[in-house]
């Protein structure tokens, strides 16, 4: 299964070099704190977009790029390790 994951380019450059870290995350989302993914290509890009566009309303000298990584989950290999 492909997972998706919107961010915005300094994001993904710190993901792509140093992996996910789950502390990265904000603490008062909907689930609390961790990485959030979506098997949605569509609801990852919105998100990632509307990230960029936030990022760079606040920051009007530094333009960021909305980017969608995606992720490959093997769902019988995490069905294997909970046995």
């Amino acid at each position: 299964m492909t997972l998706y994951h919107g961010t915005i380019s300094s994001g993904a450059e710190n993901i792509i070099k140093n992996g996910i870290n789950l502390k990265r995350g904000k603490s008062m989302v909907d689930f609390g704190q961790g990485f959030y993914t979506t098997p949605s290509f569509s609801f990852a890009k919105s998100t990632a977009i509307n990230k960029a566009y936030k990022t760079n309303s606040y920051n009007k000298n530094n333009y960021v790029e909305p980017y969608v990584l995606s992720f490959e989950f093997d769902e019988e290999k995490a069905k294997e390790k909970c046995k």
